[in-house]
C-alpha cells in the first residue's frame, strides 16, 4: 500500500486535522514553559498565520477590492487551510460590509478533543481573521459578533470598510 491508494479528499482531511491540532500542541508546551511570554508568542503566531493566509490569497490571485471579495477570498483560503470540517456561509452583504457565519469549526473541534480551555480560542481566532483581512486589503477590517467558543450557536464575523 502507498499514498496513492488513498483519495485526495481523505489525505486533505488528515492533513488539515493535523494542522488544526498543531497550534494547541504549541499552546500546551509554550504556555507551561514560558507563562505570559509564551502567551505573547502564541498571540504573534496566530496573527502571523492570518498574514500568511492573506499572502496565499494574493499568490492565488483572489480579488479583494471590496468587502464581498475580501470575504470570498477568506472563505476560499480558510477552507483550503482548515479543511472540510469548516462550514462557512454569507448571511448578508453589501459593497462595504459582509456578515459571515461559521456553523462548524475545525479549530473548536480540535480544542474540545484536546481538552484545551476555550477562553483564549476566540481571541486567537479573531486575531488570525483580522490579520487576514487587514493584510489582504488594509481598507477593511473584521470584527466578531458571535463565537461558538463563547457559547453561541455559531460564529459571526463582520468584514467591513474601516471607519
Amino acid at each position: 500500500m502507498n499514498i496513492d491508494d488513498f483519495s485526495d479528499e481523505f489525505k486533505w482531511q488528515i492533513a488539515t486535522r493535523s494542522s488544526t491540532a498543531m497550534p494547541f500542541a504549541y499552546e500546551m508546551v509554550l504556555g507551561d514553559m514560558l507563562g505570559e511570554k509564551g502567551d505573547e508568542l502564541l498571540r504573534q503566531m496566530w496573527i502571523n498565520s492570518g498574514k500568511e493566509a492573506a499572502d496565499l490569497a494574493i499568490v492565488l490571485g483572489l480579488p479583494a477590492s471590496n468587502a464581498p471579495e475580501v470575504s470570498q477570498a477568506q472563505s476560499v483560503v480558510f477552507n483550503m487551510l482548515l479543511g472540510p470540517e469548516l462550514r462557512y456561509e454569507t448571511v448578508s452583504k453589501s459593497e462595504d460590509q459582509v456578515m459571515d457565519r461559521i456553523t462548524e469549526c475545525p479549530m473548536l473541534n480540535r480544542a474540545i478533543e484536546m481538552d484545551v480551555a476555550l477562553d483564549g480560542l476566540c481571541e486567537s481566532c479573531q486575531a488570525t481573521n483580522r490579520a487576514f483581512v487587514e493584510n489582504l486589503n488594509p481598507d477593511y477590517t473584521q470584527r466578531t459578533t458571535n463565537a461558538m467558543c463563547m457559547g453561541s450557536e455559531y460564529c459571526e464575523m463582520c468584514t467591513e470598510l474601516r471607519k
